[in-house]
């Protein structure tokens, strides 16, 4: 018989949901090569530099979003599993009666 502790299973995914938003955070920390919180400073001369760099920053931020929406939907099964897991103890625990033997 498999064992599981839905309250666990809660506290899990409350800590999925705060690392997508600390996962959030970082991506907006991530900047394209224009702004003044560039982290690579200014760079002059060839516009094919600062496409590369855009396109580089929109791959990164895709990869964030991906990541944020796997985590999203960790955090929201383990939610859904626990409640579903209360629920059928909770009907396991009313439906079912104990009988003694006489």
């Amino acid at each position: 018989m498999p064992v599981y502790d839905p309250d666990s299973m809660g506290t899990v995914a409350g800590q999925v949901g705060k690392l997508k938003d600390e996962f959030e955070k970082s991506k907006g920390k991530m900047t394209g090569h224009e702004g003044p919180d560039n982290p690579f400073g200014t760079m002059g001369g060839s516009k094919d530099v600062h496409g590369a760099m855009g396109s580089a920053t929109s791959r990164v931020h895709d990869e964030f979003d991906a990541g944020g929406k796997l985590m999203s939907a960790t955090s929201d099964f383990l939610r859904r599993a626990a409640g579903l897991m209360d629920e059928t103890d909770e009907v396991g625990a009313s439906d079912l009666k104990w009988h003694e033997q006489s």
